[in-house]
């Protein structure tokens, strides 16, 4: 998320003072109300990380969740550009009839993708639907060509690092975190966006984002106030912060490190020691 323009608080960003003397790449280049999927941002990652080799540079994969991972082991397909009246019509159904009602359809025109997705998880369902009703192909089919796709040759060199807290400590650093980010002014970053908080209503991003919504209805006054929509976006936080080796771990076979915070330095000699055995 972190390569939305103007938008600092909502994604962590790394702030400039903390870029300095580091090159930082895919960071604040796409508009707040573009679609921009993992696979978009797997493509852009490997002509980055194989300009940055061919310089004789090492490059570092920092942040986000397994799925751009595995977006980037195991390269997705790329989708056609989205089709506003087709997304809107879908989400206007959604809106009326509910997300089973999605899912229903889906089965009935692809029985094979929504066979392979939960019922409730509605924003896949949706995509599986939008792709089904613009191009006449099963989602599924999609997906199982780009399987077939040889993943990058960099990707053999890969090496995972993850840290594994105690769930406890964990949630109360999101819990800390998200505190944080309102009295940084996370409701008044949205509504200084262009447009406000609207600019985001419809961001392809916006339903799927870890409070995002909340903020976005807290900026305009919709549904909740700062404080509901703190304790709100804290719980609608914690059972998205999962292990990272269940994601990561479908997309990679390989060694893995598991340290727990405040052993940063055992950590960095770890990654020395990788770097100088490649």
């Amino acid at each position: 998320m972190q390569v939305y323009r103007e938008i600092e608080i909502a994604t962590a960003k790394v702030s400039v003072r903390e870029r300095r003397g580091v090159p930082h790449h895919l960071l604040d280049f796409v508009a707040p109300g573009e679609r921009y999927t993992a696979g978009d941002w797997a493509r852009d990652a490997v002509r980055t990380i194989n300009d940055i080799e061919s310089r004789g540079k090492c490059a570092f994969i920092v942040g986000g969740s397994g799925l751009y991972l595995r977006a980037l082991r195991r390269p997705f397909f790329e989708s056609p550009p989205t089709d506003e009246l087709i997304r809107q019509r879908i989400v206007a159904l959604r809106q009326k009839r509910g997300a089973d009602h999605l899912y229903k359809l889906l089965a009935r025109l692809d029985a094979r993708s929504a066979a392979r997705l939960h019922a409730r998880d509605w924003s896949r369902v949706q995509r599986a639907l939008e792709y089904r009703l613009q191009t006449g192909r099963a989602f599924a089919e999609a997906q199982r060509a780009a399987q077939e796709v040889s993943p990058p040759a960099f990707t053999a060199r890969l090496h995972v690092f993850a840290l594994n807290p105690p769930r406890a400590a964990l949630y109360e650093r999101i819990n800390l975190r998200t505190a944080e980010h309102y009295r940084q002014g996370l409701v008044e970053e949205v509504r200084g966006l262009p447009r406000g908080a609207s600019a985001l209503t419809q961001a392809p991003w916006a339903p799927t984002v870890t409070g995002a919504r909340l903020s976005i209805c807290a900026a305009s006054g919709r549904a909740w106030r700062a404080p509901s929509s703190r304790a709100s976006r804290t719980s609608d936080t914690t059972p998205n912060a999962s292990s990272p080796g269940f994601a990561a771990n479908r997309a990679f076979i390989g060694r893995w490190l598991w340290r727990r915070p405040g052993v940063q330095k055992h950590v960095a000699a770890h990654v020395a020691e990788l770097l100088r055995s490649d």
